[in-house]
């Protein structure tokens, strides 16, 4: 299968968001990880059925009002892990592939 990818960018909120820091749960501090997770859909016929610029610029307005998601993780003087609302934005990929969802065994 090939898969060609697109990018990195990095979306940024639409609009500015607020500057500031939050502290992360305690749960959060004690796991300190993420799931990766990647989607995948069938078309359903249409020809803008996956529209990335579409997405992008939807992603970009969502992180106005979860401004976090757009900031990066830091730790404070004393190690607690918080979150430094900065606005940077979030990594955007765009992969295509000529193949087909069928051709891949996901019942593993």
């Amino acid at each position: 299968m090939i898969v060609t990818v697109q990018g990195p960018t990095v979306v940024q909120p639409f609009e500015e968001t607020p500057k500031e820091t939050l502290w992360t749960s305690n749960v959060d501090q004690l796991f300190r990880g993420h799931i990766p997770s990647v989607y995948f859909y069938r078309p359903d016929g249409s020809s803008s059925f996956f529209n990335a610029s579409v997405l992008r610029d939807a992603l970009s307005k969502v992180l106005v009002p979860f401004y976090p998601v757009a900031g990066r993780l830091k730790k404070d003087k004393n190690g607690r892990l918080e979150i430094e609302c900065s606005g940077e934005g979030v990594l955007f990929l765009e992969a295509y592939t000529e193949s087909i969802l069928d051709d891949l065994d996901l019942s593993q």
